[in-house]
């Protein structure tokens, strides 16, 4: 491997998804030297302006994952992004020397809307004694564009101090669309 010769440039960033928060990216990885070995690490970098060479350094670094050797599917999720917003993604390869490729290609989309959650109810309380029972229903809905997922689980039940009576809990969950 030729130390003096930088990592190539990422040519194919694409996204390969996007959520409410999150943009997922692809590529192919350029090697250490040229085509050659492996990189020392990535520098993705994401903005709400477009990004070229010359502000490359003012966008807002993101988690990268580990180079593979030059060839090798490189793929990361870039999160805490905001809903509903454009963005401008970018990596460099970084050698061990420290030596940079040039900026890739440029990738851009914007975030999809978050589900927007509603619900039939603001609270549900009940006092009774054992044995009684009592059944709620609470309606959750989405009135947003993006699946809602959610799970219920571990309802807050309290107990007679001294007890021993049993109860049920009921734990559902959900993926999907409005």
């Amino acid at each position: 491997q030729n130390d003096s010769v930088p990592p190539s440039k990422v040519m194919d960033l694409a996204i390969s998804g996007t959520g409410p928060s999150n943009i997922g990216l692809t590529w192919t990885s350029p090697g250490g030297s040229d085509t050659v070995g492996v990189a020392a690490f990535y520098d993705l970098r994401y903005s709400t302006s477009a990004i070229d060479s010359s502000n490359f350094h003012l966008a807002k670094k993101t988690l990268a994952p580990s180079p593979l050797p030059y060839g090798g599917p490189q793929s990361v999720i870039a999160g805490d992004l905001t809903p509903l917003t454009q963005y401008y993604l970018a990596v460099k390869a970084v050698d061990f020397l420290g030596q940079e490729s040039f900026v890739s290609n440029i990738a851009n989309t914007s975030t999809t809307d978050a589900p927007q959650i509603s619900f039939s109810r603001d609270s549900i309380m009940a006092s009774m004694d054992i044995p009684d029972s009592a059944l709620f229903i609470l309606s959750v809905g989405n009135t947003g564009n993006y699946p809602l997922t959610f799970e219920i689980q571990n309802a807050f039940v309290e107990r007679p101090t001294g007890s021993t009576a049993g109860y049920q809990q009921d734990h559902r969950r959900f993926d999907g669309n409005k």
